[in-house]
């Protein structure tokens, strides 16, 4: 079996096998686990989780990224959580939470 068709299916091949970049991983707890934030190169899509957002089709944010998720969605979560911040204040997310 080639490596590429093993993926997710009890792959023998350790380099082969996701693994999370953390312990308590958030990144990967809301992707759902299996390592996923270790994945790079990707397009990614955020919607924000309130009712009235989703109800107004508003929150929603397209990204790609070259670095790891993981690392990526730090960087949105942490904007998230303090919209505010100085460092945060032109960061699409930040301004969404920050109206919020």
């Amino acid at each position: 079996m080639l490596p590429s068709q093993c993926l997710g299916k009890g792959c023998r091949f350790p380099c082969f096998q996701k693994k999370c970049l953390s312990d308590g991983c958030l990144a990967c707890g809301a992707l759902g686990g299996g390592g996923g934030c270790a994945d790079h190169n990707v397009v990614y899509e955020i919607k924000c989780g309130f009712q009235s957002c989703r109800s107004a089709n508003i929150g929603l944010y397209n990204g790609e990224t070259y670095r790891p998720v993981g690392e990526r969605f730090m960087e949105h979560y942490r904007s998230a959580r303090n919209p505010d911040a100085p460092s945060y204040l032109d960061k699409p997310l930040a301004k969404h939470y920050s109206r919020l």
